[in-house]
């Protein structure tokens, strides 16, 4: 037992002590960098979040703009009045060239 704590036996054991000191800085690398990430997440979700509201309003003005009733006043705005009637196909037909015949 004393044999390993004397100098002779910690020189034997640097390369174990080495190892065990790698891992240790390893392990607070990887620790640092988790919460590192684990900020820049929370900072993106945040983000996302603001985009959806957003995006939301964008789509409720939108909705409200397209309306049947903002565009009828739009509309008169121009002097423009809604259909009385609905609208119809206009249909044109082609008659045929008489053919010539020859005797």
């Amino acid at each position: 037992m004393v044999d390993k704590i004397s100098y002779h036996g910690i020189v034997n054991n640097i390369p174990f002590l080495l190892f065990i000191a790698i891992l240790c800085t390893l392990y607070i690398a990887n620790t640092s960098k988790a919460v590192s990430m684990m900020r820049e997440l929370a900072i993106k979700n945040k983000e996302l979040k603001e985009l959806r509201w957003e995006s939301l309003d964008v789509q409720s003005r939108l909705m409200k703009a397209t309306s049947e009733s903002e565009l009828t006043q739009k509309a008169a705005a121009l002097k423009l009045k809604p259909l009385d009637k609905p609208p119809f196909e206009i249909k044109k037909t082609i008659n045929p060239s008489p053919k010539n015949k020859i005797n």
